[in-house]
């Protein structure tokens, strides 16, 4: 009993010395105190070693690139957990470090979520003896399963989490509330219905007035604030005159500019479940004002906040020395630590690519095009597990890079890879009507099956779908099937629907120039010329505005009013000839392109860890 009193006096005095060798900036000393206990060839009390481990483990992940080592230290120490009774905080901490070890290392996503319900597991007989604590820890352990299950796709087990995380919330305190409402909310805006989307977003609104007033809660309700702005974008509310340009948008860019000018101010003691960091919160605003601006065609607007997004993402990339130096470097091969502070960075700077190359494929500026898709697509390569979520967009950029060159055939197999590797309904949407736009402009007869296969299910359930881009996309496209199978009358009907859609809720110029098109090439075959003149001229007129020649040549390609005069017929043709000219350069100097093939042979493989999920 002796020998065990002294071990546990040394061990007790080793952590004291430990804890004040961190504080006063010598971590490595303070790792070699916590070894020595872990080290010892005497036993001491289970819950001072575990106690050291816990802390050993939290210092190599914080000032080391030992992620492994810090796990081969924890893993041990189940069999410690099982000889202590009660202690139920020091178990729950052991077994939320445990899971944080995992995090950091790819593909660990099984072992995080074990560690995580055995944390629960104490939780549940800690609360059973009315443990004060206990509705914290299960709020915190809920939340990082929300994580977990997110990551992994797995939409349905992270709203079961979090749904449980907002019961225990009621048990703590507000922000908890607020953190866990928000959790859900996010959850609901990647494929739940309209009235839940609603719903979810209403009660954090309940939530916000309640927070304190104090800069600590500034955080919690730029978060709020995002996710309206982000609902409002997938609702498809982006006109000009709407509630995402005149109120949400402002609010979003003055909140988090007293968020960057006060961040001590703003720290709150729930911090470590913030969604984003104060970086990655930033360059997020700029990117939902660049995606905002783009339907309107407002492109140097776009291009000047993704620009600015990139920049605060490449300077924290950077800072935290996430990115390779070593040439075909894969996530594997990197700082497992810095890859789980930069994650999130990885994604916006992805995300940011995306929408940079959407504005070049409009406009047709090929070179541009294909080294923003060159650079998104060997991100994915890069970070298969990070980007496990982006991999499907990734097939859908360059399904549309190749439909912008006119290669329909390359475009459908790439549209079929991301329809295989979406993670989220409204992927699987834009999947299908884009496959479905490039059967049809493939001209062949069993593409045309192919295409009607697709859109049959979408257009019968139009009305379900949540976002006004998504109903204005299957409208437009099942109106152009119907123009194919000459089924005029219900295609104009469809191309009318779309129209207003996209002219009144969305304020996209984009496919209003598209339904104008094609309504005044089926108005001027019906001898409507009058009606057909007036749209054809306003759907080049804003191709012009967009610098879109594609559209453009397309207007110019529609037939001409009977009895036109032979001198405007011949200036129709001259003008055609030119854009014609302009396109067929176009694609010669992007296809002659070392990177047009690199793109189009780019394949995404999904990590084992999330496909066993999707």
């Amino acid at each position: 009993m002796m020998a065990t009193t002294e071990q546990a006096t040394v061990a007790e005095v080793l952590l004291v010395i430990a804890s004040e060798f961190e504080r006063d900036g010598h971590p490595l000393q303070a790792i070699k105190s916590l070894e020595a206990i872990c080290q010892s060839s005497e036993s001491c009390l289970p819950q001072l070693e575990l106690k050291a481990r816990i802390q050993l483990a939290s210092l190599l992940l914080k000032y080391t690139d030992n992620g492994n080592v810090a796990k081969q230290k924890l893993e041990p120490a189940s069999t410690l957990v099982k000889n202590i009774h009660g202690m139920h905080g020091l178990k729950c901490k052991y077994f939320s470090q445990l899971a944080e070890c995992y995090d950091i290392l790819p593909g660990h996503f099984k072992q995080k979520k074990t560690a995580l319900k055995k944390g629960l597991e104490i939780v549940e007989i800690a609360a059973q003896q009315n443990w004060p604590d206990a509705a914290q820890w299960e709020c915190h352990f809920q939340i990082e399963l929300t994580k977990v299950a997110a990551e992994e796709g797995d939409r349905q087990a992270a709203i079961a989490a979090i749904s449980q995380g907002k019961e225990a919330a009621r048990r703590v305190n507000l922000e908890f509330q607020m953190i866990c409402a928000l959790g859900h909310a996010q959850l609901c805006l990647s494929g739940s219905s309209e009235s839940e989307m609603k719903a979810s977003m209403q009660e954090c609104a309940a939530l916000a007035p309640n927070l304190p007033a104090d800069g600590s809660a500034l955080p919690l309700q730029l978060h709020s604030t995002l996710l309206k702005a982000l609902l409002l974008l997938r609702q498809g509310a982006t006109s000009d005159l709407g509630e995402l340009s005149t109120t949400v948008r402002p609010m979003l860019e003055q909140q988090l500019a007293q968020l960057l000018q006060n961040p001590q101010q703003c720290a709150s003691p729930h911090s470590k479940y913030s969604w984003l960091s104060p970086a990655v919160l930033a360059g997020t605003v700029h990117l939902v004002a660049a995606i905002s601006y783009r339907p309107a065609g407002k492109f140097a607007n776009c291009a000047a906040h993704l620009n600015q997004a990139l920049a605060l993402v490449e300077a924290e990339l950077e800072r935290l020395a996430v990115l390779p130096t070593v040439p075909g470097a894969m996530e594997l091969d990197m700082n497992p630590i810095a890859v789980r502070e930069g994650r999130m960075l990885i994604r916006l700077k992805f995300y940011c690519l995306e929408n940079t190359a959407f504005v070049s494929l409009t406009q047709m500026q090929m070179k541009r095009a294909q080294a923003e898709i060159a650079q998104a697509v060997e991100l994915c390569q890069m970070f298969p597990t990070v980007l496990a979520h982006c991999h499907a967009n990734s097939h859908l950029l360059v399904g549309q890079y190749a439909h912008s060159l006119g290669i329909f055939k390359s475009a459908m197999v790439h549209f079929t890879h991301a329809r295989k590797l979406a993670l989220s309904p409204s992927t699987e949407v834009l999947a299908d009507i884009l496959l479905a736009l490039a059967a049809l402009c493939d001209g062949n007869t069993t593409n045309h099956s192919k295409a009607q296969d697709a859109l049959v299910p979408l257009a019968r359930r139009v009305e379900e779908l949540t976002g006004a881009n998504e109903q204005a996309a299957v409208l437009f496209v099942s109106g152009i099937a119907l123009v194919a199978q000459e089924d005029t009358p219900e295609a104009r009907v469809r191309l009318m629907r779309a129209l207003r859609l996209s002219h009144g809720t969305i304020g996209n110029h984009q496919v209003v120039q598209q339904c104008l098109c094609v309504l005044g090439g089926l108005s001027m075959v019906q001898g409507e010329v009058q009606q057909a003149t007036d749209m054809l001229k306003n759907a080049h007129i804003l191709a012009k505005n967009l610098g879109d020649p594609a559209t453009q040549m397309l207007v110019l390609e529609q037939p001409t009013a009977p009895g036109h005069h032979q001198p405007i017929v011949a200036e129709i043709e001259a003008v055609k000839a030119g854009k014609k000219v302009e396109l067929d350069n176009l694609h010669t100097e992007a296809t002659a392109n070392p990177l047009h093939k690199h793109i189009l042979e780019y394949v995404a493989e999904m990590p084992e860890a999330v496909a066993a999920t999707a």
